[in-house]
């Protein structure tokens, strides 16, 4: 029996309460980015104390001390002198170099210099990648996104480039191995990639992911130098293990997205915790591997968009930033699915953003379980009957 047309009608009005739930956090996220923007200057910085409180700060506080630029009104406790470490720097020096560019301004221009650089490229690669201007733009205005302008974070730039890397890995492997190399400037973005990169075929990406990685390594330690590196390696890893290991009773995170910081918030001590996470991990691995196994399992998108799915639960450490990638390909399947299935990827497009919210409200965190549903939806609604040009990226 054929299946019957889902009724125009009964798609908007489907759609209708994600669209009021996104234009309320379309205020919340305009009001937050005013307050940054409009705030009390600091003495000698000519800055606003709100902006001086946002992510953002400590990379460009990172980047002006590299540079030896003066930072005067602004102490932020990056390396951890006064034992808080929610406020030490914890990326590794391949994200120092971005930190010593965009620290030569001061920091309001700087901070809105960064947005408009990580959209603007975010916008190019996802448009190389074949996808269309709404589609780009839907996943550029998530929620996870705009919330990753407040906070100055990296999410849409990683998020771009990992989407991108994966569209263009089966019909442009060197230029894909060149992208995923770009990650290193965030590590835990891709603990998937050897799932992937290690297939015999993928060769070609291999290595120029690698020579990416190298290149961007020599850069780091000749602009950065070797105490920066000294400091990641001796420090700044293990401020981050800190915080993965602090109890929810104490500091609740209600910005984490993983499999571990969801056991952490219900309260379950913390060697349960890291063996979920490390179950999940290697099963999403796994999964990513038997994905990318054959390329005639999965067509190109949906593919891109699972891989995504599975790399959010690979590393114990992540917040709803992060899935502005994973908010990216929702768009992109909404476009690419029926009528029937778009209400279903516009929830799941919107989840990241409001993950923090649930979290709040109910004191638990629930992401995974959306991560789940949308890997669920995609092997539901996409694993069979592609032919052979379906199964096909696009690489503009």
């Amino acid at each position: 029996m054929p299946i019957k047309p889902f009724p125009r009608f009964s798609l908007i009005l489907c759609l209708m309460p994600v669209l009021g739930l996104y234009l309320l956090y379309l205020r919340i996220t305009s009001s937050q980015m005013a307050g940054l923007l409009s705030g009390p200057p600091v003495p000698g910085l000519h800055n606003s104390q709100a902006m001086a409180a946002a992510d953002f700060a400590r990379f460009w506080y990172v980047g002006r001390l590299l540079d030896n630029l003066p930072v005067n009104g602004l102490n932020l406790d990056l390396f951890g002198t006064r034992g808080d470490t929610y406020l030490d720097w914890l990326y590794p020096p391949t994200m120092d170099v971005l930190a010593m560019v965009f620290a030569i301004v001061k920091l309001p221009a700087s901070f809105l210099a960064w947005d408009i650089a990580s959209l603007s490229l975010a916008a190019w690669l996802l448009r190389r990648a074949g996808l269309s201007w709404p589609v780009v733009c839907a996943g550029l205005a998530s929620p996870a996104a705009l919330q990753n302008l407040v906070m100055g974070q990296n999410g849409i730039l990683i998020g771009a480039l990992t989407l991108t890397a994966l569209q263009a890995i089966a019909i442009r492997p060197r230029i894909a191995g060149v992208l995923a190399g770009l990650l290193c400037i965030k590590p835990p973005a891709g603990f998937f990639l050897p799932a992937i990169l290690l297939h015999r075929r993928q060769s070609a990406a291999l290595e120029a992911c690698t020579g990416s990685v190298a290149a961007i390594c020599i850069l780091s330690l000749a602009l950065a130098g070797w105490p920066a590196w000294q400091w990641y390696l001796t420090t700044g890893r293990h401020s981050a293990a800190q915080v993965l290991t602090t109890p929810f009773s104490q500091n609740f995170l209600v910005a984490g997205t993983t499999p571990f910081y969801m056991a952490r918030s219900f309260y379950l001590p913390l060697p349960l915790s890291f063996t979920i996470q490390l179950l999940c991990s290697v099963i999403a691995l796994a999964l990513v591997w038997r994905l990318w196994r054959h390329d005639t399992e999965w067509a190109a998108l949906p593919r891109s968009a699972a891989t995504l799915c599975l790399a959010s639960l690979v590393s114990p450490y992540g917040y709803f930033y992060d899935l502005a990638g994973f908010s990216m390909a929702m768009a992109a399947m909404f476009a690419r699915a029926s009528a029937r299935w778009r209400p279903a990827y516009a929830l799941l497009w919107l989840a990241p953003g409001y993950s923090g919210v649930t979290a709040a409200l109910f004191g638990h965190i629930y992401m995974p379980l959306a991560v789940a549903a949308a890997l669920a939806l995609l092997a539901a609604t996409e694993r069979r009957g592609y032919s052979s040009a379906s199964n096909s990226a696009t690489w503009s």
